[in-house]
């Protein structure tokens, strides 16, 4: 006799088909964005892993890619427009699946050049999924939250070919 191993994450969603219940998390589709966020899916770009983005200005500098160094800027808001975090002049070492505790931020980032400003709009799976988080800030992510980030690259520093 054979046996099979689902997945969980199939097992929760033939669940949440059975039963008729919704999912928790908020889907960026059917989502009513703040008009203040200027969020319009239409003029986005989706990548892949389901994050929408949209260079506001674009960068003639470096091209940001993993292991360069980088400076920048972000706000970031829920889709009610609530501002949960902004700082300016972060610098780190942007590190293939390594960086941030955010998935989506990592993948709407990557290609971007040094002088560009996009705005990310980030699926829960791609942010916090169904854990709720509070920011440097103070301000409660609650689970399953749509992420609005506005990103400007201050410097890419690309890696040394030689190391």
């Amino acid at each position: 006799m054979k046996t099979f191993r689902m997945n969980a994450a199939v097992v929760a969603l033939t669940a949440v088909a059975l039963t008729g219940c919704s999912s928790p998390f908020q889907v960026i589709t059917e989502t009513e964005f703040a008009a203040s966020l200027g969020v319009d899916l239409s003029m986005m770009e989706i990548l892949p892993n389901g994050v929408y983005i949209q260079d506001r200005v674009v960068g003639t500098g470096p091209e940001l890619v993993y292991d360069s160094e980088i400076i920048y800027d972000f706000t970031g808001w829920l889709a009610d427009g609530t501002e949960w975090d902004s700082r300016a002049g972060v610098s780190t070492v942007f590190i293939e699946r390594e960086f941030g505790a955010i998935p989506g931020f990592n993948e709407g980032i990557l290609g971007m050049n040094e002088g560009g400003t996009r705005l990310l709009v980030i699926p829960p799976d791609q942010a916090y999924g169904d854990r709720e988080r509070q920011s440097a800030s103070g301000v409660v992510i609650p689970a399953g939250s749509i992420l609005i980030m506005e990103v400007t690259l201050d410097r890419v520093s690309p890696p040394d070919p030689a190391s």
